[in-house]
C-alpha cells in the first residue's frame, strides 16, 4: 500500500491550513478498521482514502476517532495529490453520499490551487433542547447571537451535519471556549459533526469562523470545507434576494491556541447555480 501523503489544505500562502492525509490505494480500499487505524496513526483531523473506479475516484474519510461522511479540506487535499501525481486538470471524486464532485487543480509555484463543486446542501432540524445545550456548552448568551441572521440552525452537506451559530461580535468569537465532553455528547446524540461559530465583518462578505468537532475527536478545526459550504448555503437560503452573496471569503484558524493555523477558504456560485469551494494546498515536509 502506498504511503500516506501529508498535505495542508486551505493554507494562507505557505503557512497554516488544515492538515490532511491522503492515501491512494490500488485495487479495493482497505477494511474500515484498517483505515481507522491508519487515520489514528497519522493523527491529522482527517485522512482520505482513494481508489480509482472507471472514470472516478472513490473516497472515504476518517478522523482519528471515526469515519466522516464528507470532509471538504480532505477533498481539497485529495485533488492536490491527484494533480501533483497524475498531472493537473479535472478529476471526479465520489464520497460515500454518491455525489460526483468535480475537482479542478492547477500549480502555483510550490502550492496547488484547487476547487471542487460542492455537494448539495439542505437545512436540517435543530431541536430547541439541542440548541440550548450547545449554546450553554460554549457559554454563548442569547445577546451574543447576531439578530441580523435567523436563529441557530443545522445544515447538511454531503451527509455531514453542521450547526451554524452567527455571532454579533468578533470578541465573542475570539473568546469562545467550550466543555469538551458536554459538547461531544450533545453533538453526537444529534448526529452533528461540527459546530461552526461565525462573525461577519460589517459591510463585507468576509467571515471569521471557528469550528469545534469533539464528536469527531477534533477540539478545534483549522479549516473546515464542509462548514464553509454549509455557511454559504445558510446565507443564501435565508437572506433576502438582494442580500444573497455570490461569493464569501472565510478566515479560520487565527484564534486557535496556543498556535494559530491561519487558513483561507472561498465559496462562490456561478450564474448556473453551481457552488464551488476553493483554496490552496501546501505539502507538509
Amino acid at each position: 500500500m502506498a504511503s500516506v501523503i501529508r498535505l495542508s489544505a486551505f493554507s494562507r500562502g505557505s503557512e497554516g491550513g488544515n492538515p490532511a492525509g491522503v492515501q491512494m490505494c490500488e485495487g479495493s480500499l482497505p477494511p474500515a478498521e484498517t483505515m481507522q487505524r491508519i487515520a489514528k496513526e497519522v493523527g491529522f483531523p482527517e485522512t482520505a482514502f482513494l481508489r480509482k473506479d472507471a472514470d472516478a475516484w472513490t473516497v472515504r474519510y476518517f478522523s482519528p476517532a471515526a469515519e466522516i461522511p464528507f470532509c471538504g479540506h480532505a477533498t481539497l487535499a485529495s485533488g492536490s495529490a491527484l494533480g501533483t501525481r497524475l498531472g493537473h486538470g479535472t478529476f471526479v471524486v465520489v464520497p460515500p453520499s454518491g455525489d460526483r464532485l468535480e475537482v479542478t487543480t492547477s500549480a502555483a509555484g510550490d502550492l496547488s490551487c484547487v476547487g471542487f463543486v460542492a455537494p448539495p446542501c439542505k437545512d436540517a432540524v435543530a431541536q430547541p433542547d439541542y440548541v440550548s445545550e450547545v449554546l450553554s456548552c460554549i457559554s454563548i448568551a442569547p445577546a451574543d447571537i447576531d439578530p441580523a441572521f435567523i436563529p441557530v440552525t443545522n445544515v447538511n452537506a454531503g451527509g455531514s451535519v453542521i450547526t451554524i451559530v452567527m455571532l454579533s461580535s468578533l470578541n465573542t468569537l475570539k473568546q469562545a471556549s467550550y466543555d469538551y465532553d458536554r459538547l461531544k455528547a450533545a453533538t453526537a446524540a444529534a448526529g452533528v459533526v461540527t459546530v461552526c461559530l461565525a462573525w461577519n465583518a460589517p459591510g463585507t462578505h468576509e467571515y471569521q469562523v471557528r469550528v469545534f468537532g469533539p464528536a469527531a475527536g477534533i477540539k478545534e478545526d483549522p479549516a473546515t470545507g464542509s462548514a464553509a459550504i454549509c455557511l454559504f448555503h445558510y446565507l443564501r437560503s435565508h437572506a433576502s434576494a438582494d442580500a444573497r452573496p455570490a461569493a464569501i471569503t472565510i478566515k479560520q484558524g487565527d484564534y486557535i491556541t496556543p498556535d494559530p493555523f491561519p487558513s483561507d477558504l472561498r465559496v462562490v456560485v456561478d450564474s448556473s447555480g453551481t457552488v464551488t469551494l476553493q483554496g490552496t494546498v501546501r505539502q507538509i515536509v
